[in-house]
This record gives C-alpha cells, structure tokens and sequence, in this order.
C-alpha cells in the first residue's frame, strides 16, 4: 500500500493534525526529518501523497545544498511525469 510522507524542516514545525488525520483514516506516514539528516524519497513509486512542511528557508537562501539539490533533482523528476 502506497503511504503519505511528511517532509519536516525544522524541528518546532511538526504535521501535527495532519498525522492524526491520516492515522484516523489509516493512511501509512512517514515523517522524514529533514533538519536531523533524513533524506529526501529518491522517487515517487511508493509514496501517495507528499506534504512539505515550512522551514526558516526562502528560495533564495543558501543552505544545505545536498538536501536542495536533492529535492530540485526529485521535483524535476517527478514533474516529467505528469
């Protein structure tokens, strides 16, 4: 079964209701911690949903850039096939 996953940034902005509702309708999650090193889902094979918290960051900030770089190689990816 396909699950959703939770892309948290920064540790004081949690799902929250989110995670409560999606137990309630028994939906699998899974919270990726980006902020404590977790890493960014490779594809989109296996996820149903993908919900990305907030974070201190802007657009144009400079951070991390293996965890940007990451997300921008996985939003291309997943933007070619729609």
């Amino acid at each position: 079964m396909s699950k959703a996953v939770i892309l948290q940034h920064v540790a004081h902005e949690g799902p929250g209701r989110i995670a409560t509702l999606f137990r309630d309708f028994g939906i699998p999650t899974e919270i990726r911690q980006l902020h404590q090193g977790d890493e960014v889902p490779p594809d989109l094979d296996d996820i149903r949903m993908l919900i990305v918290m907030g974070g201190p960051m802007g657009v144009a900030d400079i951070g991390n850039e293996n965890t940007r770089s990451s997300r921008k190689n996985w939003r291309c990816s997943s933007d070619a096939c729609c």
